[in-house]
C-alpha cells in the first residue's frame, strides 16, 4: 500500500530525511515515532505530496505520488495538527470544494456527505461556519 524507496530531503545544510526505505502492506497500521527533528513530519509531507523529496520514489496503492499526485491523494486522508480549513465555509461547503478538487460527481458527494456526517457525528454542525466549530469537531 505504501512504498518509500530511498527518499531524501535536505533544507540548506540540514539532512531531514536520509535515504529512507519503507514498505507498509495493505491493511497494516503504521505510525512514526521519534524525537523532534527526526524527519517524521517531513516524511509525511512527502507521502502526501505536500513536499517533494530531493531523491527517491513514493507510491501509494501503486500510484506514484510525484507523477500522479491527484490520483495518489484519492488513497489517503491527512489531518495535520493545525489543519488549514477555510474558516468562512460551512462543513457542507468545504466538502463540496474538496469533492470538486477530486472530481467526485455531485450525486456521489450528496450520498457520501450524509453518510460521513452521520458516521462522524457532525450532522448538527453541517451548516455552521467552520470558524465557529471546536478544534476537535474541525478535525472530524
Amino acid at each position: 500500500m505504501i512504498s518509500i524507496r530511498n527518499i531524501s530531503k535536505s533544507f540548506a545544510n540540514l539532512k531531514a530525511v536520509d535515504n529512507l526505505a519503507l514498505e507498509v502492506p495493505k491493511g497494516q497500521l503504521f505510525c512514526f515515532l521519534g524525537p523532534n527533528g527526526a524527519g517524521k513530519t517531513t516524511t509525511i509531507k512527502m507521502l502526501t505530496g505536500l513536499m517533494r523529496p530531493d531523491s527517491g520514489e513514493i507510491t501509494l496503492a501503486g500510484v506514484d505520488v510525484l507523477k500522479d499526485p491527484v490520483e495518489a491523494k484519492k488513497h489517503i486522508g491527512y489531518i495535520p495538527d493545525m489543519p488549514f480549513i477555510y474558516d468562512r465555509l460551512t462543513p457542507e461547503e468545504f466538502m463540496e470544494f474538496t469533492a470538486d478538487i477530486f472530481r467526485i460527481p455531485y450525486s456521489e458527494l450528496v450520498t457520501r456527505r450524509q453518510e460521513l456526517f452521520t458516521t462522524f457525528g457532525v450532522h448538527d454542525f453541517k451548516s455552521a461556519l467552520i470558524r465557529d466549530i471546536s478544534h476537535g469537531m474541525r478535525q472530524r
